[in-house]
């Protein structure tokens, strides 16, 4: 999981498409939770244009990607907040991601409260998850940060989500490991091979899964790492373009 930047509506969709969400959103008002008129007209919404306009718009600025656990070839609508339970929101930009039919099924129309009624779950395009989760770089393990005032949104969103599976955390594992020994490449390398190069570059492409581990090996290395990550940007300066899309 990542941080993401939602691009605005007029930015992101063009103006039919807006005037149909604007028109869904006030028919969608009148309609109380859970009824049955929701899943009526999501269906119905399905196979509309918007739809698949709307589709391409998220896939713009999420890469096709998951927006939890950023698996590649998402093709859900996943609404942040419930479509069942605030059916004034099923139809608003604002609260579209792309997700994996497994993070969607998980996720479902769960969206946990704090006793204030503040939400207990991570918006990538409104936090940082770099700022909550501490991933252990030798295992891909999701760890939580421990603040009081974070952790509650953590612990919630990687359970709820299963950001931790074994399978998603044996990628995040074999991602680190791959690049790791690219950059140890990099640095005993002179000239850096073509070859070397490209894989490196192709590892931090933007549309390659897993760059949240990836942001935190860069922005806040291990002790371990923190001499290879300078030496291989030092190395080869090109690196420091190649993340910056996504830093």
């Amino acid at each position: 999981m990542r941080s993401l930047t939602r691009p605005r509506r007029r930015d992101a969709l063009d103006a039919r498409t807006r005037r149909y969400l604007i028109k869904k959103t006030r028919e969608a008002r009148l309609v109380p939770a859970h009824d049955p008129w929701i899943k009526r007209a999501w269906k119905t919404f399905r196979g509309t244009k918007a739809r698949s306009l709307i589709d391409q718009a998220l896939d713009r600025f999420s890469f096709g990607k998951c927006a939890y656990c950023e698996q590649r070839d998402a093709r859900d609508i996943e609404h942040f907040m419930p479509q069942s339970v605030y059916p004034s929101r099923m139809f608003a930009w604002e609260n579209f991601l792309r997700a994996c039919s497994t993070c969607n099924t998980a996720k479902s129309d769960q969206f946990p409260l704090d006793p204030l009624g503040g939400r207990l779950l991570l918006e990538p395009c409104q936090d940082d998850p770099l700022d909550y989760f501490e991933w252990d770089l030798l295992t891909g393990a999701t760890g939580l940060n421990s603040q009081p005032d974070r952790y509650p949104l953590a612990s919630n969103t990687r359970d709820m989500i299963d950001l931790d599976r074994e399978s998603i955390r044996e990628e995040r594992r074999f991602k680190i490991e791959n690049l790791t020994l690219l950059l140890e490449l990099v640095v005993r390398q002179t000239p850096v091979q073509p070859k070397v190069r490209s894989l490196v570059q192709a590892h931090l492409s933007i549309i390659r899964p897993h760059l949240g581990i990836v942001r935190q090996l860069f922005l806040r290395p291990d002790p371990a790492y923190r001499d290879l990550i300078r030496e291989a940007q030092d190395k080869l300066p090109e690196i420091r373009k190649w993340i910056a899309p996504w830093l």
